[in-house]
């Protein structure tokens, strides 16, 4: 199992609120997204999605999936990762009112996630949630040309959410083109440069 599954288990998920209760099931579906079969990879994105970031609400659970989703996506399998673009996308555009707050510490090894803390920082769900999903922002602009074109989708999405850095987006996406032989791509990388400079 990877490490970062095993590290889900140190939540206190049943103190975690989804839509409708606790994220206790959270865990799993995290592990099954990860499954060699779709089909499980199907279910527990929904298991994700209709539960914490249902139909662009954020419920608290959302935020303390943040690193995990991130560690499945950067992993290097391929298994989830565009599942858990997709999700990660969704809870950097979701709302929730600036009343509801989540309170945190931040935990540094093996890699940075989150964990309840009634005496850590306080922050609005949804400020917390794009600024969970910015830190690995960088690490994700590459798969901007992923092999892949549905995975390559979600990324576009992902990256297209966050027109606040387009300038630091742009001097990655140099990088990628400069070793671009896919003319085509090369023009929707621009263009996506070019819609987030505008706004």
């Amino acid at each position: 199992m990877h490490e970062y599954l095993e590290v889900t288990k140190s939540l206190p998920w049943s103190t975690i609120r989804d839509m409708g209760g606790t994220c206790d099931r959270i865990p799993s579906a995290l592990a099954s997204l990860t499954s060699t079969s779709a089909e499980e990879r199907h279910s527990a994105y929904w298991m994700i999605d209709n539960h914490v970031v249902t139909q662009g609400a954020l419920y608290e659970g959302a935020f303390y999936t943040i690193p995990f989703l991130q560690c499945i996506a950067l992993s290097g399998t391929g298994l989830g990762e565009k599942e858990s673009v997709d999700l990660l996308t969704e809870i950097a555009i979701g709302v929730a009112g600036f009343d509801s707050m989540v309170r945190f510490s931040v935990v540094t090894e093996p890699f940075v996630y989150f964990i309840p803390d009634e005496n850590g920082l306080a922050m609005p769900l949804p400020i917390a949630c794009r600024w969970g999903v910015s830190m690995k922002l960088p690490d994700m602009i590459p798969g901007l040309i992923h092999h892949d074109v549905e995975t390559r989708d979600r990324y576009f999405d992902l990256v297209d959410s966050y027109s606040e850095y387009a300038g630091g987006i742009r001097k990655i996406m140099d990088g990628l083109i400069d070793n671009l032989r896919d003319d085509m791509l090369k023009r929707r990388l621009y263009k996506l440069y070019n819609n987030l400079h505008r706004r």
